[in-house]
C-alpha cells in the first residue's frame, strides 16, 4: 500500500515537472490547461456460450461501451474475470479498438471454463483508454498508468453452444449382435 502510494506521489510530482517545463519553454503545442474527459460507460449484455466439450465451454462476454466526449477513446488493454459454473477463468487482452467520439461500440471477450446455458454467470474487468492530447502521451510515455473503465454484471448464460466431442459419461451402446452365418451356424461334422 504504502509502495502504491509512494508510486502515485511520484507520478502526480511528474505531472506537475512537465506543466512547469512546458510553463518555462513556453510551448504552446502543450496546454496548461488540459481538456477533462469523461470515461466512456461500460455494460455487461451478456455471456454467451460458444462451444462446450467435455474439458468444459468457452463464452463469448459482450461489453456495450458509450463514449460521451467529442474525441473518440482508443482502447489499449482489457482485463476481465469470468466465473461460471463454479470456475473462473481470468483473462487478460488487448482491445484494438476505438469508441468513436459520442458513439458506441460492442466490445467481445472470450473466456473458457465450464458451464451450461442457463447457468448463473459473474463477471468483472477494466478496460484501459488512451484519452487524447499531448499531456497524456507524455504521461504514457513516463510509464503512469491509462485510466480504466470498469464493468461487472451478472445473470444466466445464453446461447446454443456449438458441441465438440462427446458429452455425455454414459457407457457407449452395446455391440448388436449379429445372426450366424450358416458356415458358423453348422459347423462341418467329422
Amino acid at each position: 500500500m504504502v509502495a502504491q502510494v509512494n508510486n502515485t506521489m511520484k507520478q502526480l510530482a511528474l505531472l506537475w515537472l512537465l506543466y512547469g517545463a512546458a510553463a518555462l519553454v513556453g510551448c504552446e503545442k502543450l496546454s496548461l490547461t488540459p481538456t477533462i474527459y469523461s470515461t466512456p460507460d461500460a455494460v455487461v449484455t451478456a455471456v454467451e456460450l460458444l462451444e462446450v466439450s467435455p474439458e468444459g465451454a468457452s463464452a463469448r462476454i459482450v461489453v456495450d461501451l458509450k463514449n460521451k466526449n467529442d474525441e473518440p477513446m482508443p482502447l489499449k488493454l482489457a482485463r476481465y474475470r469470468l466465473s461460471l459454473g463454479g470456475e473462473a477463468y481470468t483473462g487478460n487482452t488487448k482491445a484494438n479498438a476505438t469508441v468513436p467520439a459520442r458513439g458506441a461500440l460492442t466490445l467481445a471477450l472470450t473466456g473458457a471454463v465450464a458451464g451450461a446455458p442457463g447457468a448463473a454467470y459473474d463477471v468483472s474487468g477494466s478496460i484501459e483508454y488512451q484519452p487524447p492530447g499531448e499531456i497524456r502521451e507524455l504521461m504514457t510515455d513516463f510509464k503512469v498508468p491509462l485510466p480504466t473503465i470498469n464493468f461487472s454484471g451478472a445473470g444466466q448464460v445464453t446461447g446454443t453452444p456449438k458441441q465438440v466431442g462427446r458429452l455425455d459419461l454414459a457407457p457407449p451402446p452395446a455391440p448388436v449382435e449379429q445372426a450366424p452365418t450358416p458356415a458358423e451356424a453348422d459347423p462341418p461334422t467329422k
